[in-house]
Protein backbone atom coordinates (compact mmCIF):
# COMPACT_ATOMS: atom_id res chain seq x y z
CA UNK A 1 0.00 0.00 0.00
CA UNK A 2 1.06 3.56 -0.65
CA UNK A 3 1.86 5.55 2.50
CA UNK A 4 -1.09 7.60 3.67
CA UNK A 5 -0.46 11.20 4.73
CA UNK A 6 -2.31 12.11 7.94
CA UNK A 7 -3.04 15.66 8.92
CA UNK A 8 -2.46 16.71 12.52
CA UNK A 9 -6.23 16.76 13.07
CA UNK A 10 -6.60 13.22 11.72
CA UNK A 11 -3.71 12.04 13.85
CA UNK A 12 -5.22 13.52 17.02
CA UNK A 13 -8.62 12.01 16.25
CA UNK A 14 -7.03 8.59 15.77
CA UNK A 15 -5.10 9.01 19.03
CA UNK A 16 -8.26 9.98 20.91
CA UNK A 17 -10.06 6.91 19.56
CA UNK A 18 -7.20 4.77 20.84
CA UNK A 19 -7.35 6.58 24.16
CA UNK A 20 -11.01 5.63 24.56
CA UNK A 21 -10.21 1.91 24.33
CA UNK A 22 -8.79 -0.55 26.85
CA UNK A 23 -5.30 -1.28 25.55
CA UNK A 24 -3.10 -3.92 27.28
CA UNK A 25 0.26 -2.89 25.84
CA UNK A 26 2.21 -0.48 28.05
CA UNK A 27 3.27 1.74 25.15
CA UNK A 28 -0.33 2.21 24.11
CA UNK A 29 -1.34 2.85 27.72
CA UNK A 30 1.25 5.63 27.98
CA UNK A 31 -0.03 7.19 24.75
CA UNK A 32 -3.58 6.83 26.04
CA UNK A 33 -2.71 8.64 29.27
CA UNK A 34 -0.89 11.42 27.39
CA UNK A 35 -3.79 12.25 25.10
CA UNK A 36 -6.50 11.93 27.77
CA UNK A 37 -4.64 14.28 30.11
CA UNK A 38 -3.57 16.87 27.51
CA UNK A 39 -6.37 16.86 24.91
CA UNK A 40 -10.16 16.81 24.86
CA UNK A 41 -12.76 15.86 22.27
CA UNK A 42 -15.21 18.65 21.42
CA UNK A 43 -17.95 17.12 19.26
CA UNK A 44 -15.82 15.59 16.47
CA UNK A 45 -12.78 17.87 16.83
CA UNK A 46 -9.77 17.29 19.08
CA UNK A 47 -8.56 20.30 21.03
CA UNK A 48 -5.57 20.79 23.30
CA UNK A 49 -6.50 21.62 26.88
CA UNK A 50 -5.62 25.08 28.13
CA UNK A 51 -3.20 25.42 31.04
CA UNK A 52 -5.96 25.89 33.62
CA UNK A 53 -7.48 22.54 32.58
CA UNK A 54 -4.22 20.59 32.91
CA UNK A 55 -3.60 18.93 36.27
CA UNK A 56 -0.18 19.10 37.92
CA UNK A 57 0.39 15.36 37.66
CA UNK A 58 -0.44 15.01 33.98
CA UNK A 59 2.00 13.27 31.66
CA UNK A 60 4.32 15.79 29.99
CA UNK A 61 6.32 13.57 27.68
CA UNK A 62 5.88 10.12 26.12
CA UNK A 63 9.48 9.24 27.00
CA UNK A 64 9.46 10.51 30.61
CA UNK A 65 6.67 9.25 32.84
CA UNK A 66 7.90 11.05 35.97
CA UNK A 67 8.13 14.63 34.70
CA UNK A 68 5.33 16.91 35.94
CA UNK A 69 3.68 20.26 35.26
CA UNK A 70 3.65 23.28 37.58
CA UNK A 71 2.72 26.94 37.51
CA UNK A 72 4.91 29.13 39.74
CA UNK A 73 4.90 32.91 39.75
CA UNK A 74 2.44 32.91 36.86
CA UNK A 75 4.83 30.92 34.67
CA UNK A 76 4.41 27.31 33.53
CA UNK A 77 7.19 24.76 34.06
CA UNK A 78 7.59 21.15 32.96
CA UNK A 79 10.00 18.54 34.28
CA UNK A 80 11.68 18.38 37.67
CA UNK A 81 12.75 20.63 40.51
CA UNK A 82 16.29 20.75 41.91
CA UNK A 83 17.10 21.99 45.41
CA UNK A 84 20.57 22.92 46.64
CA UNK A 85 21.94 23.50 50.15
CA UNK A 86 25.32 25.17 50.50
CA UNK A 87 27.41 26.71 53.25
CA UNK A 88 27.14 30.48 53.68
CA UNK A 89 29.24 31.33 56.73
CA UNK A 90 31.34 34.41 55.83
CA UNK A 91 34.19 32.95 57.90
CA UNK A 92 34.57 29.96 55.56
CA UNK A 93 37.54 30.15 53.18
CA UNK A 94 35.19 28.93 50.44
CA UNK A 95 31.54 27.97 50.23
CA UNK A 96 30.55 24.52 48.99
CA UNK A 97 27.39 22.61 48.13
CA UNK A 98 26.59 20.10 50.86
CA UNK A 99 23.27 18.63 49.75
CA UNK A 100 21.25 18.22 46.54
CA UNK A 101 17.69 17.10 45.91
CA UNK A 102 15.63 16.40 42.81
CA UNK A 103 11.91 15.68 42.65
CA UNK A 104 8.91 16.19 40.42
CA UNK A 105 8.51 19.92 40.00
CA UNK A 106 5.17 19.96 41.79
CA UNK A 107 7.05 19.15 45.01
CA UNK A 108 6.82 22.09 47.40
CA UNK A 109 9.81 23.84 48.95
CA UNK A 110 8.41 22.87 52.35
CA UNK A 111 8.55 19.17 51.44
CA UNK A 112 12.13 19.58 50.19
CA UNK A 113 13.42 21.30 53.34
CA UNK A 114 11.58 18.81 55.56
CA UNK A 115 13.36 15.96 53.79
CA UNK A 116 16.79 17.59 53.80
CA UNK A 117 16.92 19.02 57.32
CA UNK A 118 17.37 15.80 59.37
CA UNK A 119 20.30 14.63 57.22
CA UNK A 120 21.94 18.06 57.18
CA UNK A 121 21.65 18.34 60.96
CA UNK A 122 23.14 14.85 61.37
CA UNK A 123 26.23 15.18 59.18
CA UNK A 124 27.02 18.91 59.41
CA UNK A 125 27.42 21.41 62.20
CA UNK A 126 24.17 23.09 61.17
CA UNK A 127 23.04 25.82 63.55
CA UNK A 128 21.37 28.39 61.28
CA UNK A 129 19.57 27.93 57.98
CA UNK A 130 19.04 30.85 55.59
CA UNK A 131 16.34 30.70 52.91
CA UNK A 132 13.33 32.54 51.53
CA UNK A 133 9.75 32.63 52.75
CA UNK A 134 8.62 29.67 50.63
CA UNK A 135 10.42 27.32 53.05
CA UNK A 136 8.47 28.53 56.10
CA UNK A 137 5.60 26.56 57.64
CA UNK A 138 4.47 25.35 61.09
CA UNK A 139 5.64 21.82 60.21
CA UNK A 140 9.11 23.08 59.27
CA UNK A 141 9.19 25.24 62.39
CA UNK A 142 8.57 22.19 64.58
CA UNK A 143 11.27 20.20 62.79
CA UNK A 144 13.75 23.05 63.22
CA UNK A 145 13.11 23.18 66.97
CA UNK A 146 13.62 19.43 67.26
CA UNK A 147 17.03 19.70 65.60
CA UNK A 148 17.95 22.95 67.42
CA UNK A 149 18.34 24.85 64.14
CA UNK A 150 17.44 28.53 63.71
CA UNK A 151 15.83 29.60 60.44
CA UNK A 152 16.30 33.13 59.11
CA UNK A 153 14.47 34.21 55.99
CA UNK A 154 14.45 36.99 53.41
CA UNK A 155 10.66 37.28 53.54
CA UNK A 156 7.53 36.00 55.26
CA UNK A 157 3.95 35.38 54.24
CA UNK A 158 1.00 36.63 56.29
CA UNK A 159 -0.15 39.93 57.72
CA UNK A 160 2.27 42.49 59.15
CA UNK A 161 1.57 43.40 62.82
CA UNK A 162 -0.20 46.72 63.33
CA UNK A 163 2.08 49.10 65.27
CA UNK A 164 0.07 52.25 64.60
CA UNK A 165 0.13 54.70 67.54
CA UNK A 166 2.69 52.53 69.30
CA UNK A 167 0.46 49.47 69.57
CA UNK A 168 2.11 46.29 70.79
CA UNK A 169 1.88 42.92 69.07
CA UNK A 170 2.81 39.43 70.21
CA UNK A 171 5.99 39.69 68.16
CA UNK A 172 7.16 42.48 70.53
CA UNK A 173 7.38 39.91 73.33
CA UNK A 174 10.51 37.77 73.60
CA UNK A 175 9.14 34.24 74.03
CA UNK A 176 11.29 31.16 74.47
CA UNK A 177 9.76 27.95 73.12
CA UNK A 178 10.68 24.32 73.69
CA UNK A 179 10.80 21.62 70.99
CA UNK A 180 7.01 21.22 71.16
CA UNK A 181 6.31 24.95 70.84
CA UNK A 182 5.36 25.47 74.49
CA UNK A 183 6.30 28.80 76.08
CA UNK A 184 9.00 28.33 78.72
CA UNK A 185 9.97 31.97 79.32
CA UNK A 186 8.64 35.39 78.34
CA UNK A 187 9.93 38.97 78.51
CA UNK A 188 7.65 41.89 77.72
CA UNK A 189 8.70 44.89 75.56
CA UNK A 190 9.43 46.86 78.74
CA UNK A 191 11.91 44.21 79.87
CA UNK A 192 9.78 42.57 82.58
CA UNK A 193 10.04 38.80 82.83
CA UNK A 194 6.83 36.82 83.27
CA UNK A 195 6.40 35.83 86.92
CA UNK A 196 4.40 32.74 86.04
CA UNK A 197 3.50 30.82 82.86
CA UNK A 198 0.76 28.22 82.76
CA UNK A 199 -1.44 26.72 80.10
CA UNK A 200 -4.82 25.14 79.58
CA UNK A 201 -5.17 21.37 79.85
CA UNK A 202 -4.93 21.03 76.08
CA UNK A 203 -1.77 23.24 76.00
CA UNK A 204 -3.26 25.26 73.17
CA UNK A 205 -3.34 28.50 75.17
CA UNK A 206 -0.83 30.04 77.58
CA UNK A 207 -1.26 32.68 80.28
CA UNK A 208 1.69 34.97 80.99
CA UNK A 209 1.41 36.58 84.41
CA UNK A 210 3.31 39.79 85.19
CA UNK A 211 3.79 41.67 88.44
CA UNK A 212 1.15 44.26 89.17
CA UNK A 213 3.64 46.72 90.72
CA UNK A 214 5.67 46.75 87.50
CA UNK A 215 2.79 46.78 84.99
CA UNK A 216 0.78 49.63 86.46
CA UNK A 217 3.42 52.39 86.04
CA UNK A 218 4.56 50.98 82.66
CA UNK A 219 4.32 53.60 79.84
CA UNK A 220 2.75 51.02 77.51
CA UNK A 221 -0.02 50.38 80.03
CA UNK A 222 -0.44 54.06 80.89
CA UNK A 223 -0.75 54.98 77.19
CA UNK A 224 -3.21 52.14 76.57
CA UNK A 225 -0.92 50.56 74.02
CA UNK A 226 -0.99 47.10 75.58
CA UNK A 227 -4.66 46.25 76.00
CA UNK A 228 -5.62 47.44 72.52
CA UNK A 229 -3.89 44.54 70.79
CA UNK A 230 -3.40 42.07 73.65
CA UNK A 231 -6.12 40.58 75.84
CA UNK A 232 -5.59 41.55 79.50
CA UNK A 233 -7.49 40.38 82.58
CA UNK A 234 -6.92 40.11 86.35
CA UNK A 235 -5.46 36.88 87.69
CA UNK A 236 -4.36 36.62 91.31
CA UNK A 237 -2.18 39.62 92.15
CA UNK A 238 -1.02 40.59 88.65
CA UNK A 239 -1.92 41.04 84.97
CA UNK A 240 -2.17 38.10 82.61
CA UNK A 241 -1.88 38.09 78.85
CA UNK A 242 -3.53 35.26 76.95
CA UNK A 243 -1.39 33.86 74.11
CA UNK A 244 -2.65 31.05 71.83
CA UNK A 245 0.10 28.52 71.16
CA UNK A 246 0.01 28.87 67.39
CA UNK A 247 0.05 32.65 67.74
CA UNK A 248 3.11 32.41 69.99
CA UNK A 249 4.95 30.34 67.39
CA UNK A 250 4.07 32.62 64.47
CA UNK A 251 4.86 35.78 66.47
CA UNK A 252 8.35 34.57 67.28
CA UNK A 253 8.87 33.67 63.64
CA UNK A 254 7.95 37.27 62.81
CA UNK A 255 10.22 38.58 65.61
CA UNK A 256 13.16 36.53 64.35
CA UNK A 257 12.52 37.68 60.79
CA UNK A 258 12.54 41.37 61.74
CA UNK A 259 15.87 40.96 63.54
CA UNK A 260 17.65 38.85 60.93
CA UNK A 261 16.15 39.84 57.56
CA UNK A 262 19.08 42.09 56.61
CA UNK A 263 21.56 39.32 57.36
CA UNK A 264 19.47 36.86 55.36
CA UNK A 265 19.26 39.27 52.42
CA UNK A 266 23.06 39.56 52.40
CA UNK A 267 23.70 35.83 52.49
CA UNK A 268 20.91 34.16 50.53
CA UNK A 269 21.56 35.71 47.06
CA UNK A 270 24.75 33.65 46.84
CA UNK A 271 22.69 30.51 46.27
CA UNK A 272 21.16 32.13 43.17
CA UNK A 273 24.69 32.37 41.77
CA UNK A 274 25.15 28.70 42.61
CA UNK A 275 22.03 27.77 40.63
CA UNK A 276 23.44 29.75 37.70
CA UNK A 277 26.74 27.85 37.99
CA UNK A 278 24.82 24.57 37.81
CA UNK A 279 22.60 25.56 34.89
CA UNK A 280 24.61 27.93 32.71
CA UNK A 281 26.04 25.14 30.55
CA UNK A 282 22.63 23.60 29.85
CA UNK A 283 21.09 24.47 26.51
CA UNK A 284 17.74 26.09 27.26
CA UNK A 285 18.05 25.00 30.88
CA UNK A 286 17.34 21.38 29.88
CA UNK A 287 19.18 18.19 30.82
CA UNK A 288 20.00 15.61 28.16
CA UNK A 289 18.52 12.75 30.17
CA UNK A 290 15.02 11.57 31.06
CA UNK A 291 13.63 9.98 34.21
CA UNK A 292 13.92 10.88 37.89
CA UNK A 293 16.93 8.65 38.59
CA UNK A 294 19.04 9.95 35.68
CA UNK A 295 18.09 13.55 36.49
CA UNK A 296 19.17 13.03 40.13
CA UNK A 297 22.50 11.51 39.05
CA UNK A 298 23.29 14.36 36.64
CA UNK A 299 22.28 17.01 39.18
CA UNK A 300 24.49 15.48 41.89
CA UNK A 301 27.46 15.26 39.50
CA UNK A 302 26.95 18.90 38.52
CA UNK A 303 27.14 19.87 42.20
CA UNK A 304 30.33 17.86 42.72
CA UNK A 305 31.90 19.49 39.65
CA UNK A 306 30.95 22.94 40.98
CA UNK A 307 32.61 22.16 44.31
CA UNK A 308 35.78 21.00 42.57
CA UNK A 309 35.95 24.20 40.51
CA UNK A 310 35.58 26.28 43.68
CA UNK A 311 38.36 24.35 45.41
CA UNK A 312 40.59 24.87 42.38
CA UNK A 313 39.94 28.62 42.44
CA UNK A 314 40.67 28.71 46.15
CA UNK A 315 43.97 26.85 45.77
CA UNK A 316 45.04 29.25 43.02
CA UNK A 317 43.87 32.33 44.94
CA UNK A 318 41.29 33.23 42.30
CA UNK A 319 38.25 33.76 44.55
CA UNK A 320 36.26 36.96 44.26
CA UNK A 321 33.52 36.46 46.85
CA UNK A 322 32.83 39.51 48.99
CA UNK A 323 31.58 37.42 51.91
CA UNK A 324 34.26 34.74 51.75
CA UNK A 325 37.25 34.61 54.05
CA UNK A 326 40.63 34.62 52.29
CA UNK A 327 42.31 32.59 55.00
CA UNK A 328 41.67 28.94 55.66
CA UNK A 329 40.93 27.83 59.17
CA UNK A 330 42.68 24.77 60.66
CA UNK A 331 40.84 21.60 59.88
CA UNK A 332 38.67 23.14 57.18
CA UNK A 333 39.57 20.63 54.51
CA UNK A 334 38.98 17.75 56.92
CA UNK A 335 35.49 19.11 57.38
CA UNK A 336 35.09 19.46 53.61
CA UNK A 337 36.03 15.82 53.07
CA UNK A 338 33.16 14.84 55.36
CA UNK A 339 30.74 17.02 53.41
CA UNK A 340 32.05 15.70 50.09
CA UNK A 341 31.55 12.15 51.36
CA UNK A 342 27.98 13.10 52.18
CA UNK A 343 27.32 14.05 48.57
CA UNK A 344 28.94 10.85 47.36
CA UNK A 345 26.87 8.87 49.86
CA UNK A 346 23.71 10.49 48.51
CA UNK A 347 24.76 9.47 45.01
CA UNK A 348 25.44 5.95 46.27
CA UNK A 349 21.99 5.72 47.84
CA UNK A 350 20.43 6.76 44.55
CA UNK A 351 22.39 4.07 42.74
CA UNK A 352 21.42 1.44 45.33
CA UNK A 353 17.74 2.34 45.02
CA UNK A 354 18.00 2.13 41.25
CA UNK A 355 19.72 -1.29 41.38
CA UNK A 356 17.11 -2.61 43.82
CA UNK A 357 14.33 -1.26 41.64
CA UNK A 358 15.67 -2.71 38.39
CA UNK A 359 16.58 -5.97 40.13
CA UNK A 360 12.97 -6.39 41.30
Amino acid sequence: HEPHQLSIEQFLQAAMRLAQRELPALAYQVAQRFFVENFKLVETAVQAKINSEIEAGCLQSLDDLEASYRVKGGKAYKGYVGNVSETCNPENPLQIIVHTQTASNRTSDIALISEALPELAERTDLKTMTNDGAYVSPEVEKLLRQHHVTQITTSLTGNIPDHADGKLAFSDFDLQLDADGNITNAICPAGQQAACIHSTASQKTFYLEFQLAVCQPCPFFQNQQCHITLERHKRRNGFSITVPKERAISSQRRRRFERTKEEARRLRPAVEATIFQLKHALHGGKLRVRGAFRVACVFTCMAIATNLRRINRYEHDQQKGKYTSKKARPGFFDAFIGLFQGLVASFGRLLTLYINFTGA
